[in-house]
């Protein structure tokens, strides 16, 4: 499932992110922007909010409690899957 169906509440493992497109107005990359967040496959997620356009993003650590919230644009999620 895409990151940009997922439902405000609910965890989520993330299997991959969207691959490189290069482009000349890229800098950096969404997909290096992604992981410099700490979205990386293999991360437990919860979703947080989704509102204006943001998406609130708890990266959660292995009791399950948020280690760090992020947020990210709608352009961001596109392409992030997730399980």
């Amino acid at each position: 499932m895409d990151l940009s169906e997922a439902i405000v509440g609910n965890e989520y493992t993330v299997v991959g992110i969207p691959p490189n497109e290069p482009c000349l107005n890229c800098i950096p990359c969404i997909k290096l922007r992604i992981m410099e967040l700490g979205i990386m496959p293999g991360e437990r997620i919860r979703i947080e909010g989704h509102h204006l356009g943001l998406w609130i993003i708890a990266i959660l650590n292995s009791s399950n409690r948020a280690s760090s919230t992020v947020a990210m644009r709608e352009e961001e999620v596109l392409g992030i899957i997730v399980k």
